[in-house]
């Protein structure tokens, strides 16, 4: 079809179709039964329905438009079939009035059309025809209204999933206020009930409930609810007209402030329920804290033999559960006796915590229980009395010392005075006292250094040992242990009466092998010459190369005791000696199989 005639078709149906007006209240609606249900939309097959012939349109003036006029209903079929027509040269002058001409035609033949159909529907047709015009025209309101608007469009997604997550009593009544009789054929042909149908079956009243639950998605820019009369002639989109710029900027303040407003309730709701949140979290912990002290005062009194009350367990139970939370019998319930049972919770957690505290201040004028400090107190404090009494007499006894002190300082000063006057009169007298007081000091001199020089020996010797030992100590150990003590020491070292099998030489390797070799030759070559030191040393007992008597007699004693700390060496260098022999011939003896 052209652009005239779909231009014609669209002003003759503009004109045939009345506004879709909103639908009442949705409690208005649960009333009374619904008389759409008993409609059936069932295709029909009967044979009372007369299909004429499709009409052929012609065209004179090569498809610009189209010509109807032959499109007769069977009645009004003209004698010819076909009409001899003489060709006709094109007229310049009366091509705007022959189009004209057939516009009017084809308006009047659509009309007609129109009354032909009406007359010769049922009905019930004519009610499934308002039925789908009312849901179409309702829907489309919504969806146009939600494109004119500054919110997001309306989406189907979003009714579906609000109408999925709505309680089964309001999805009942929507159904029952506007069931879908348009599909209601289907279900009976497929066997399923009317309750487990889809829920992408949306209705117009489910999609208005939707915007209306819904205030940031509602179309008040565009069809305000206190501006526009229900059933004014605006409402339809096919008579929509344009606002006037006084009314937009009026508009358009009260829907922000509107919108304003709903933000801000948006936010003060989202803000209470945050705090709502911390507040549960931090009585949850304070209930826990107060059950772990509880229990931890109960146990400690158990232990320690003290009488101790502890909080009631209801009242226990009462602080560790949230009374709000839905859960248990609750989840059962719905709509207000969900609420009623959370409340009665609330209630009786209350209850109990007042019963708790009128009962702790009836108790006021009973005595204090005993603690688990009282013991402990006591002790403290009589030992802070005897240490009172120590500290009086350690006073006392203080004072008396630095009295002797005070009197042995000035004896101190009179002796010494004394001592510098006699020393001075006896070094003048005497003077081999002076070369004694100086060889005296010699002495101490080298004395101190050779303290010195040991001390710097030992220091050396940690400083290496230590590490070394560190690093190879765990070897060492376990190379006793398996060399040393498991052969010799077999009963003793399962703790059993069986011994230890040996089953194999330990195995090591070849570096190992090596460095116990030579381990073995140091130990037995630093034997031998240790003996032989040792021996020299003895040699030299007597001291004849010390002239002075009197150092030989100082030197007599470090001598000896040298001596018999290097024979003390020489011995248990002997025993190591003589324990690597041992560990080296068992296990010859175990490879030649002597022993077991």
């Amino acid at each position: 079809m052209t652009s005239t005639s779909s231009y014609s078709a669209s002003s003759s149906l503009a004109r045939g179709i009345q506004p879709v007006l909103g639908p009442p209240a949705l409690s208005s609606r649960l009333n009374g039964p619904s008389l759409e249900s008993e409609i059936d939309f069932s295709p029909s097959v009967g044979n009372e329905i007369v299909v004429g012939a499709h009409p052929v349109p012609m065209s004179s003036n090569d498809g610009t438009t189209l010509d109807w006029a032959g499109s007769y209903s069977e009645d009004e079929k003209p004698d010819k079939r076909w009409s001899l027509r003489s060709k006709r040269k094109p007229k310049d002058k009366g091509t705007g009035n022959s189009s004209k001409d057939v516009v009017e035609k084809q308006k009047a033949l659509y009309v007609d059309k129109l009354a032909r159909i009406r007359q010769s529907v049922k009905h019930n047709t004519e009610k499934k025809a308002e039925i789908t015009r009312q849901q179409l025209g309702r829907r489309y309101n919504l969806l146009f209204s939600s494109l004119n608007s500054n919110s997001s469009p309306l989406s189907p997604t979003q009714i579906v999933r609000w109408y999925s997550n709505v309680d089964p009593l309001v999805q009942a009544d929507l159904d029952r206020a506007e069931p879908l009789t348009w599909i209601k054929h289907l279900r009976d042909r497929r066997g399923t009930k009317s309750s487990d149908r889809s829920t992408w079956h949306i209705s117009a009243l489910v999609a208005e409930e939707f915007v209306r639950l819904h205030p940031r998605r509602e179309t008040m820019e565009t069809i305000p609810e206190n501006a526009l009369p229900v059933g004014s002639p605006s409402l339809s989109f096919l008579s929509r007209q344009e606002r006037s710029p006084s009314n937009t900027s009026s508009f358009d303040i009260s829907y922000r402030t509107q919108l304003d407003a709903s933000l801000s309730r948006i936010r003060l709701l989202d803000s209470a329920i945050a705090q709502n949140q911390r507040n549960r979290s931090l009585l949850q912990r304070v209930a826990v804290s107060v059950k772990e002290y509880d229990n931890a005062q109960t146990r400690m009194s158990r232990s320690l033999g003290l009488s101790f009350s502890t909080l009631p367990p209801e009242l226990l139970d009462a602080l560790s559960h949230d009374p709000a939370i839905v859960i248990g019998s609750t989840r059962l319930l719905k709509g207000w006796r969900a609420v009623e049972d959370i409340h009665d919770h609330i209630r009786n957690q209350q209850e109990t915590i007042q019963a708790f505290l009128v009962q702790a201040s009836e108790q006021d004028d009973i005595p204090p229980q005993p603690s688990i400090l009282d013991h402990p107190l006591s002790a403290l404090s009589r030992s802070l009395d005897a240490l009172e009494v120590n500290r009086v007499s350690i006073t006392e006894q203080s004072h008396k010392v630095a009295e002797a002190l005070a009197k042995v300082k000035e004896l101190h000063a009179v002796v010494k005075s004394e001592f510098n006057e006699t020393v001075a009169h006896t070094s003048v007298v005497y003077p081999e006292l002076s070369h004694i007081v100086a060889l005296e000091e010699s002495y101490k001199d080298h004395y101190q250094q050779f303290w010195e020089l040991g001390m710097d020996a030992l220091t050396f010797l940690l400083d290496t040992v230590t590490p070394v030992w560190r690093i190879y100590g765990k070897v060492i150990g376990i190379d006793i242990q398996d060399f040393l003590i498991i052969p010799w020491y077999r009963n003793e070292f399962t703790g059993e009466a069986k011994r230890y099998p040996i089953l194999a030489l330990p195995k090591r390797s070849l570096r190992h092998w090596i460095a116990l070799i030579l381990f073995f030759y140091i130990t037995l070559a630093t034997l031998l010459l240790q003996i032989r030191a040792a021996l020299t040393c003895i040699s030299f007992s007597r001291s004849h190369f010390i002239i002075d008597l009197g150092l030989q007699w100082m030197a007599v004693p470090i001598f000896w005791f040298a001596l018999v700390i290097q024979w003390c060496a020489v011995a248990v260098e002997v025993c190591i000696v003589a324990a690597e022999c041992g560990v080296v011939m068992w296990w010859l003896c175990w490879w030649a199989k002597i022993v077991d």
